[in-house]
């Protein structure tokens, strides 16, 4: 056998071909990254809105637990604990009240950054026996949109 007769029966991927195939396998690489990156940014921003959800649930729990700590009872009638003021419980559930302007007045949480503030909505008239509360939850964000993300839950409380 000749050397023409061999290089005729010799098939191979010519190096253009080559390219196109690794071009197309690094296009297909690159977006599977990018949609698991995304994913795992959707998961861990879910896992701390859950923790802050527990969080605020958690300071709802002690506002109602601790009324009488937080209202002085006026008659029939419930007021606040001198105003202007917003607070929270302490990991140990003691009640921490605060100035609503003061930015170092915050209760954190499980050594994560989680801040909260309560604060009573509107003033009481008679014969009212209810008061509604904000409980804001801060934590930094994890997405490049915001630098800080927030929970807010209304919670209302009687007598």
């Amino acid at each position: 056998m000749s050397m023409k007769h061999l290089a005729k029966n010799v098939s191979g991927d010519t190096i253009v071909e080559v390219l196109i195939a690794i071009v197309i396998l690094s296009l297909i690489l690159t977006g599977a990254y990018v949609t698991s990156n995304d994913s795992l940014r959707n998961i861990r921003d879910a896992q701390e809105r859950i923790q802050a959800l527990g969080i605020a649930q958690s300071q709802a729990e002690d506002l109602r637990a601790e009324s009488n700590d937080v209202f002085i009872p006026s008659g029939n009638n419930l007021s606040y604990l001198s105003p202007p003021t917003s607070f929270c419980f302490d990991k140990n559930n003691n009640f921490t009240p605060f100035p609503v302007s003061s930015p170092v007045g915050t209760c954190q949480f499980q050594n994560i950054p989680y801040t909260v503030h309560i604060y009573g909505l509107g003033a009481l008239s008679a014969p009212a026996t209810t008061v509604t509360f904000k409980i804001e939850v801060t934590w930094p964000s994890i997405s490049a949109n915001t630098s800080i993300d927030h929970m807010d839950i209304y919670y209302r409380v009687g007598t």
